[in-house]
């Protein structure tokens, strides 16, 4: 819930056990962000972070409303 700032990319991949990606303060990532095949996420929290030009988020359990709200804003700001 702490982590602010991803130098890098960041990858959260084929955790079939993980319902919940929480980082709401996280402003600002360096490169591309991957959230795929997780089959029980079904619930991701990065509020803080938008204005991402290469992300990829499918296969995961959001509903088509929270994974479009979802792509909306992270291209947005």
């Amino acid at each position: 819930d702490n982590l602010l700032e991803i130098g890098g990319s960041m990858t959260v991949n084929q955790n079939a056990s993980l319902e919940v990606l929480s980082a709401p303060l996280l402003e600002s990532l360096g490169s591309s962000l991957y959230i795929q095949e997780n089959t029980s996420l079904d619930t991701i929290d990065l509020s803080a972070l938008c204005g991402i030009s290469d992300f990829t988020i499918e296969g995961n359990d959001l509903t088509e409303d929270d994974q479009y709200d979802l792509l909306v804003q992270l291209s947005g700001c």
